[in-house]
C-alpha cells in the first residue's frame, strides 16, 4: 500500500482511535514527513466527538470531564453539546465546566445562556463561572 492510500484509509475511516493517531504518526516518521497540521487535525477531529459523545455519558464525572476537554480544545462545534449540559445537566460540577469551556471557546452564542444562568441558577459557583465566561466573552456581568 503506497503512502498516499495509507493516509486516505485513515482518514476516509472519519474517526480515528488513538491507536490509530500513533499509526499515522509513525507513518509520518517512516516516511520521513512533518508532522503537520493534517495530522494533528485528524487527531483533534477524533477526540473532540468522543468528548461530545461523552457529554451525555450516565456518569456526571465523564460529563464533567468532557465538559473540560472540550474547553482545552476550543473548537466552536462543541458548542451547542455545551450548551445543552450547562444548561440542563443536573450535576453542578459538570455546569461549572460548562460554563468554563464555553468561555474559553469564545462563541457569541452562549451569552444569553450565560446571563440567563448568572440571573437564576441556585448554585452560586455555577453564576461564578457564567460571570467568568461572560467577561471572557466580552461581557460584563456588573451592567447586567
Amino acid at each position: 500500500m503506497t503512502f498516499e492510500e495509507e493516509l486516505r484509509r485513515y482518514y476516509l475511516m472519519g474517526e480515528l482511535s488513538l491507536d490509530q493517531c500513533k499509526r499515522l504518526w509513525d507513518i509520518y516518521e517512516r516516511h520521513g514527513i512533518d508532522h503537520d497540521d493534517k495530522f494533528y487535525g485528524i487527531c483533534d477531529k477524533h477526540e473532540l466527538f468522543k468528548h461530545i459523545r461523552d457529554l451525555n455519558n450516565e456518569d456526571w464525572e465523564v460529563r464533567r470531564n468532557a465538559a473540560w476537554a472540550l474547553g482545552e480544545i476550543g473548537d466552536k462545534r462543541a458548542i451547542d453539546p455545551l450548551l445543552d449540559r450547562f444548561q440542563n445537566d443536573e450535576h453542578r460540577l459538570v455546569r461549572w465546566n460548562a460554563a468554563w469551556a464555553l468561555g474559553e471557546i469564545g462563541d457569541p452564542r452562549a451569552v444569553d445562556p450565560l446571563i440567563k444562568t448568572l440571573q437564576n441558577d441556585e448554585d452560586i459557583l455555577v453564576r461564578a463561572y457564567a460571570a467568568r465566561a461572560l467577561e471572557k466573552l466580552g461581557v460584563d456581568p456588573d451592567d447586567l
